[in-house]
């Protein structure tokens, strides 16, 4: 599965976690916005720490900061194909990994624009803090960044 994530795809993480300096954890902070049309739980993006030179990879550690007053946001670790790779990594396109889905669950009823904020922190150390924008139900929005998780 891909998720967009305004600007940035998932394989685009090897990005992030390519900036920092050996053995210096860096943090990067990162909004991503999503429309569900339903209300059942959907991931809403996945995270994965890659080792390059056997393309191992295992679920980062996450940490909600705060959850969305609509719903709630959860992790579900299950298998992943690893994709979007450029480079040295490239080698491991096509691969089978795991990953950390984060899934998002709306309360019953709920119609409406919430807001949850979690934290990843992958094997390497970097971090990455995450701001996720929630539309559920008939909620007016401009097209600008917003993804549909499962199309």
């Amino acid at each position: 599965m891909k998720y967009l994530v305004s600007c940035v795809v998932c394989g685009a993480v090897a990005a992030i976690l390519g900036f920092s300096a050996p053995g210096v954890a860096m943090a990067k902070d990162v909004t991503i916005k999503r429309t569900f049309k339903q209300t059942k739980a959907k991931p809403i993006w996945a995270h994965a720490s890659l080792r390059t030179r056997d393309c191992a990879t295992m679920p980062p550690k996450v940490e909600f900061i705060d959850q969305p007053s609509g719903g709630k946001l959860y992790v579900k670790e299950r298998p992943r194909k690893i994709s979007g790779y450029k480079g040295p990594r490239a080698k491991c396109n096509g691969k089978a990994g795991v990953a950390a889905y984060i899934v998002f669950a709306p309360k019953s009823g709920f119609n409406g624009r919430t807001r949850g904020r979690y934290k990843v922190t992958f094997a390497s150390g970097n971090v990455l803090n995450v701001t996720a924008l929630i539309a559920v139900g008939t909620v007016q929005r401009d097209n600008t960044g917003w993804h549909v998780p499962g199309k």
